[in-house]
């Protein structure tokens, strides 16, 4: 069996809860996290933002520490039809700016952890409307606008999302610059089903028949993070 059918990152997330059905899918800090919790979450993320804006074909950032949410951030992002661009969370406030400018975000995603190197960074970026901070404070008044993630998880689920194929963009990702500026690199959906279904193969993942487990300490909001989420998703569709 093949995902060929798949085309896009969203319509894979319910296309495997449906051939699955619930299960623990994340332990972060000994606590089980299902698949189907990262389903509703990102359903709610994205009620969440596309009232605050977020289309099809807009860029929006995610710049956060390890944590569950981070999985139904990318969701609710490409059930928007947004792409993405994933930042690791140890970059200084000009590496960020730098990003910033050049992908004309019109939103970022982030943790209380990286706010003020956040809040550097968009001084000169009139096109970002607003920032979702995880553990933040709501506060309309700043510029630009700044919302609690976990308030906005409050939103209730949408049931619909854009029509997206495997040619449109996923995410752009950005090199480290280690000669020159970093260079964004625009993967499709099907890059990322692609690359997911290559990793299983090569792994043999799908003819296992014994629960399978691996323990990673790698940036979540990037694009090892996609790889696994993906892989975790297309599994159940592959087996």
């Amino acid at each position: 069996m093949n995902s060929s059918y798949i085309q896009n990152l969203a319509a894979l997330v319910e296309e495997s809860l449906q051939t699955k059905g619930e299960y623990t899918a994340l332990k972060f800090n000994d606590t089980p996290h299902s698949n189907a919790e990262t389903a509703s979450n990102g359903r709610r993320l994205q009620t969440a933002f596309s009232q605050l804006g977020l289309q099809k074909e807009d860029i929006f950032i995610v710049c956060m520490v390890n944590d569950p949410i981070v999985h139904s951030v990318f969701l609710a992002g490409f059930r928007t039809g947004a792409a993405l661009v994933p930042v690791v969370s140890q970059l200084i406030a000009s590496e960020l700016e730098y990003i910033i400018q050049h992908t004309t975000s019109k939103a970022v995603i982030t943790d209380i952890e990286k706010i003020d190197a956040m809040r550097q960074a968009v001084r000169n970026a009139p096109h970002v409307k607003w920032i979702a901070v995880r553990g933040g404070v709501t506060d309309e008044s700043k510029t630009p606008r700044e919302y609690r993630l976990e308030e906005l998880i409050e939103h209730p689920e949408s049931t619909e999302f854009p029509e997206q194929t495997r040619e449109d963009t996923a995410l752009i990702l950005y090199t480290c610059g280690s000669t020159g500026k970093p260079k964004g690199v625009m993967l499709t959906h099907g890059n990322l089903l692609a690359s997911g279904e290559t990793l299983i193969d090569a792994a043999e993942l799908h003819l296992r028949d014994h629960p399978m487990r691996s323990i990673t300490t790698l940036p979540m909001a990037h694009i090892f993070g996609i790889s696994l989420m993906t892989v975790e998703f297309l599994i159940p569709i592959l087996t």
